[in-house]
């Protein structure tokens, strides 16, 4: 216990006695709402939704928040992924929509509150399975925890609330430079003269070396597969950002991977999510190994010697215009899908090396900006959560 905890008043609470589960369930293809909010769509540490699907993204049965409801990743909770919503939305099953009980807390104290290491500590310990675990709401509600007692309660959650505005300033800030550098990268992208080449013809010249997905057909791994520690098995909503997210992903041994036909993704290759959730783009990071694609992630091998280099054509599938043909195209099967043989003859402008460099290094520029000021937004909630800890 903290020395702030240690001062009168301070009580021991059940959680099921100042917060409620809300379970109501929604087909996706049914409801009328816009917004699809799922664990990949939460930052951890952040109560801000900073992005969301649609419903159409995702099948089968989700749950219904309203706005000012609580989301909490039950599913892997060491993540630290809890969220209050600005809107009325449906959310993934794999999360708990939590209100709080007025009386012994302060409904915009709990939010906070579960943000701090006393509580996501005892939800890690709480949950149960070791490939995904996962938070019981009957476990939970039982858990006790200390709160402050009102008062404290209202002098806290006034200088939470200031802390949180500087916070959300900073992502808010870093979040429109990258708004305006993908604007000003469109606008240079635009501008190339060069001639436009199919995918195709840049594997035939050797400029690119591969483009392959994991459509492993017949011999496609099981989820009863799935091992803790082993090869990441990458699908689309793996790709978060501009990264693998490899602590989210599916892991299968390495003996069973080195058995597939295809699929094997190295480092530096550029991926592309071409099935379900469109248009997602990263780039394979440094691993041991290999990583693993599923059948909804294309990579894309540069031959560094070639005319596109890796960076420009990053940079080029993240733009406005491909991710518009890429998904008007997809958009052609019944389910968002856009098969290797389309892609192939989707283009590129073949700009010239110094073109590609200068757009590259434009680009690292307004990246390092935006990463300075992410850096700031780290160190101020560093300070909020030292006060939300005692």
């Amino acid at each position: 216990m903290t020395e702030q905890q240690n001062v009168e008043g301070w009580q021991m609470v059940r959680f099921g006695d100042i917060a409620k589960q809300i379970s109501m369930r929604v087909e996706p293809r049914e409801t009328k709402l816009k917004v699809y909010v799922g664990l990949e769509h939460l930052d951890p540490g952040s109560l801000k939704i900073k992005r969301h699907g649609v419903p159409s993204d995702v099948a089968g049965q989700k749950l219904l928040v309203k706005k000012g409801q609580i989301i909490f990743g039950k599913r892997r909770a060491y993540q630290r992924k809890v969220a209050v919503t600005d809107f009325d939305c449906i959310c993934s099953a794999h999360a708990m929509v939590l209100e709080a009980i007025p009386g012994k807390i302060i409904p915009e104290f709990l939010p906070f509150y579960m943000q701090s290491d006393e509580f996501m500590n005892r939800a890690v310990s709480i949950s149960e399975g070791s490939l995904s675990p996962t938070i019981k709401w009957k476990t939970l509600e039982r858990q006790k925890f200390k709160i402050p007692p009102i008062d404290i309660q209202n002098r806290m959650l006034r200088l939470l609330k200031k802390s949180n505005s500087v916070i959300n300033g900073y992502y808010e800030t870093e979040d429109s430079l990258l708004k305006l550098a993908d604007r000003i990268i469109e606008a240079r992208l635009k501008a190339i003269k060069a001639e436009h080449v199919s995918f195709e013809s840049l594997l035939e010249t050797g400029d690119l070396i591969d483009i392959q997905d994991g459509n492993h057909g017949n011999d496609h791994p099981k989820a009863s597969e799935y091992v803790e520690e082993g090869i990441p098995f990458v699908m689309a909503n793996d790709l978060n950002g501009n990264d693998v997210d490899l602590k989210r992903c599916k892991k299968l041994p390495k003996n069973r991977t080195d058995a597939l036909r295809i699929g094997f993704s190295f480092p530096g290759d550029i991926l592309l999510s071409h099935k379900g959730t469109v248009g997602l783009v990263a780039v394979t990071p440094e691993v041991q190994d290999y990583i693993m694609l599923t059948p909804q992630v294309t990579y894309y091998r540069v031959n560094k010697n070639g005319r596109i280099k890796p960076k420009f054509l990053e940079l080029y599938f993240r733009s406005f215009n491909f991710q518009r043909t890429l998904k008007n195209q997809a958009a052609q099967s019944t389910r968002a899908y856009i098969g290797i043989k389309a892609q192939k003859k989707l283009t590129i402008p073949v700009a010239s090396e110094t073109e590609q460099e200068e757009i590259i290094k434009l680009w690292d520029q307004l990246k390092l900006t935006a990463s300075c000021i992410r850096a700031s937004g780290k160190s101020a909630t560093l300070l909020s959560k030292q006060l939300i800890n005692g």
